[in-house]
């Protein structure tokens, strides 16, 4: 059978400081999850079209070319940008956590008020029931882009019947939020040293 065409996705790295070393933060898979099931892994999924929405690019802090030069795929400089959006929503979908600003100040969860209020906006999200896009219009976010660092690109193995064309990104854990886990794609959470992480990979593959 032919290779099944990779789709377009993102991930994002996300580093917390743990006093003499970084943690990494990785999910954990639904076990009826189609894709990589029971597994623990980075945040992230399959950019949607959405994710090109012209109010998602207005919003972002990274233009179209600058996200396409960084990605150094300057050929598609709005296609480029869709993955650092997508990297964000996957974020905020999967764990909870907002790489976004307000007013020019970074988006924190510590206020109650605001920690439900997204928390009802991510639960509609999941739902079906609004739109990423809607979401940032409504609270007037700027998208923190600029706070993802791209880190490098991966390819599923033509071997494999579900095949995904990933960017992976490094960011810091925003200030002021912590992660949670979705209930539905994630299980659970956690921080392991990256170090940790590579072994327990070893010893579960």
């Amino acid at each position: 059978m032919p290779a099944a065409t990779p789709a377009d996705s993102a991930a994002v790295i996300v580093l917390r400081d743990a006093g003499r070393h970084s943690e990494v933060l990785l999910v954990e898979r639904h076990a009826a999850s189609r894709a990589f099931a029971g597994a623990h892994v980075f945040p992230g999924g399959v950019v949607d079209p959405g994710d090109g929405a012209a109010v998602l690019q207005d919003a972002s802090a990274l233009s179209a070319a600058a996200a396409a030069d960084r990605l150094r795929e300057t050929d598609a400089p709005v296609a480029a940008l869709a993955f650092w959006i997508a990297a964000i929503r996957e974020l905020f979908e999967e764990a909870g956590l907002l790489l976004a600003r307000r007013h020019g100040t970074p988006l924190r969860f510590d206020d109650d008020a605001v920690r439900t209020r997204f928390r009802a906006h991510r639960a509609a999200l999941l739902a079906g029931s609004t739109t990423f896009a809607e979401i940032v219009a409504t609270e007037r976010l700027e998208l923190a882009t600029d706070a993802l660092h791209y880190f490098s690109r991966w390819i599923t193995p033509v071997n494999v019947p579900r095949r995904y064309d990933a960017r992976f990104f490094v960011a810091p854990l925003p200030p002021g939020q912590e992660p949670l886990h979705d209930e539905r794609e994630t299980i659970s959470t956690v921080w392991l040293a990256p170090r940790a992480a590579l072994e327990q990979a070893r010893s579960d593959a």
